[in-house]
Order: structure tokens, then C-alpha cells, then sequence
């Protein structure tokens, strides 16, 4: 696999010390796991879906994952946050911007990572976040079903419109 121009190989393979994931942990205070999204929270990343689909896991789930959010907000994040409901808000960790040490860190220390974009290119932190050995959920647009190649869940179009996201 020849891997994409904007990635570093050093951070293709995190291997997050024990230190830094608690030091991180701790300073940013972020559960023990973590369902992880990074990037701008905007409606081009479907950052609506993701918040609409997050709902009903919360409510369904016996054991649920906390979802931690790393990104400066963008269009459509107001209403998106707005129609999300104050008991789920209370487990949605929003990050705002991280450096990159953070960033790399949290995605080696991710539970899952998540990233249901509408109109996705390359898509470079699933692929960091994926050669962490971390799951990754992804929408099948863009170049996700290509790079993922069986190694993450792939969500169909039913499920994206199912979760607010359209085509």
C-alpha cells in the first residue's frame, strides 16, 4: 500500500506510552473508553448524524461508549447541537482543537473511531486511527470503502439517512 502524501508514517503507527494516554486522560478529561470523532464539527463531516445516530445507541445500549469530540465547531454545529438531547449532551466530551500529540494520542486510546462524512476525500485520521488497531466506522463515500477494505464497519446509505445524513 503506498500511503497518501499528507501522511506521516510516524503517525500512522501510534504506540501512545501508558504515560502520555494518562497524562492525556486526565488533562483533558476523557473517559476510559471512547467513541472518537476528529475533525471540524461541521455538516460536510455530518457531525448532525453522527449526534442524531449517537442518540438512540445511548438510549439502547446497556453499556454505552461515550462519544468525545476533537474539532472546532463549523456550519451547522449550533443547530446540530441544539436538537441533540440534554441527557445524551451529558456524555458528548467536546474536545474543541487539540495539538497533534493529543490528537494521536486519543486515537490510539479511541474504543472506536467514527467519521460519517457526506463528501469525504482521502480521509487521513480513520486511517492513523485504523493503524492503531482501533475499529472505525465510517459512511461508504469517498474513498472509505477503498482505504478501510474490509477493516473497518462500513454504514450503507440507509444507515447515513438513517443518522441525518443523506446521500
Amino acid at each position: 500500500t503506498v500511503p497518501h502524501l499528507g501522511v506521516r508514517l510516524a503517525v500512522c503507527f501510534p504506540s501512545s506510552p501508558k504515560e502520555t494516554q494518562l497524562h492525556i486522560r486526565k488533562l483533558l478529561t476523557v473517559p476510559e473508553q471512547l467513541i472518537f470523532f476528529l475533525g471540524r464539527l461541521e455538516a460536510k463531516q455530518n457531525i448532525d448524524g453522527l449526534l442524531f445516530g449517537y442518540t438512540p445507541y445511548r438510549t439502547a445500549c446497556p453499556q454505552p461508549i461515550d462519544l468525545v469530540l476533537a474539532g472546532n465547531p463549523g456550519l451547522g454545529w449550533k443547530a446540530a447541537w441544539a436538537a441533540t438531547p440534554p441527557d445524551v449532551k451529558a456524555h458528548i466530551h467536546r474536545l474543541g482543537f487539540v495539538t497533534s500529540t493529543q490528537a494521536e494520542t486519543l486515537q490510539s486510546m479511541a474504543t472506536a473511531y467514527h467519521m460519517i462524512s457526506r463528501d469525504e476525500g482521502f480521509g487521513t485520521p480513520p486511517v492513523a486511527t485504523l493503524s492503531a488497531g482501533v475499529q472505525g466506522v465510517d459512511g461508504r463515500v469517498g474513498s472509505f470503502p477503498t482505504v478501510f477494505d474490509g477493516a473497518g464497519v462500513l454504514l450503507t446509505r440507509e444507515c447515513t439517512r438513517a443518522q441525518g445524513g443523506g446521500e
